[in-house]
């Protein structure tokens, strides 16, 4: 669940590099309208970003547990950013 005490902002982005590559980055964003977009951004040797990404909605979603999961999971890249900022 998401921490109440601690709202997530709409249209920001909580994004986290990988732990094992620097090109590899987690981003989530909780849209203006309530629902999640989960994307993953790559960079190939060449120097080509891939980005696949995943939408989860509030109104008429199927994955109302999911999307709640990933408020939890935003708040945690937030307090991971703070504590331990990667650069």
């Amino acid at each position: 669940m998401a921490d109440v005490r601690r709202p997530m902002t709409p249209g920001k982005l909580y994004e986290r590099i990988g732990d094992m590559s620097p090109d590899d980055k987690l981003v989530l964003l909780r849209q203006r309208d309530g629902d999640m977009q989960v994307a993953v951004k790559e960079w190939d040797s060449k120097g080509n970003m891939r980005m696949s990404t995943v939408e989860f909605c509030l109104s008429g979603g199927r994955s109302r547990h999911t999307r709640e999961a990933l408020y939890g999971l935003a708040m945690a890249i937030e307090k991971d950013n703070e504590e331990r900022p990667i650069e």
